[in-house]
């Protein structure tokens, strides 16, 4: 899950914390845009209730000075893309990933 507020913050869930620090060493002091992207990892661990409620409702007057997140609807197809993308871009992560799915079904049973 990646999600970016009004300021330039941007929050990006893991499924496991090794998945998570090998993306802070490769992104940490890279640039996007011209400015130096600055990773730090969050405390926040349910992203449900570090939603801004207000800004669910169309209420939060906020904006970017708001001190919860404002969630971003991202389309099925804009995500649909990206994810053929990158497995163009990174094969080994489809690999990863059926490797995880078949694990899971033998875990099962």
């Amino acid at each position: 899950m990646c999600i970016r507020d009004s300021i330039g913050n941007v929050y990006v869930k893991y499924t496991t914390e090794d998945d998570a620090e090998n993306a802070y060493n490769n992104i940490q002091g890279r640039t996007y845009d011209n400015r130096r992207i600055v990773c730090e990892y969050s405390p926040v661990t349910d992203f449900k209730e570090a939603r801004c409620r207000q800004y669910d409702e169309g209420e939060c007057k906020r904006g970017g000075y708001c001190n919860f997140m404002h969630l971003k609807h991202v389309s099925r197809s804009f995500k649909k893309q990206l994810f053929k993308d990158m497995y163009e871009a990174f094969p080994e992560y489809r690999k990863r990933r059926r490797d995880r799915e078949k694990n899971k079904d033998t875990d099962r049973g």
